[in-house]
């Protein structure tokens, strides 16, 4: 998996929250596939700081690689929220 596009679905904290347990938790895939991640598209969503800070921690835990291209236009994310990633 290179690339998850999100953006324009209703997901919202929550959903962003399930997504950054899924990433960090135990893999139902082989445990390098989210580290082959390239972008992470999520504009256009209801993802806000709560989402924000869920990512922030599955890529402090390794689960994303550091290069992630982590789309977020038009969403709730605040500046710090956006500074937090």
């Amino acid at each position: 998996l290179r690339r998850l596009c999100l953006g324009c679905n209703p997901i919202g904290d929550d959903g962003c929250v399930a997504l950054a347990r899924a990433l960090t938790g135990p893999r139902l895939l082989h445990p390098t596939h989210a580290r082959g991640l390239a972008v992470l598209q999520l504009g256009d969503t209801d993802v806000g700081d709560v989402g924000a800070e869920a990512l922030a921690g599955a890529l402090e835990q390794g689960a994303m690689p550091d290069g992630l291209q982590l789309w977020l236009a038009s969403t709730r994310v605040s500046q710090a929220g956006r500074e937090g990633l």
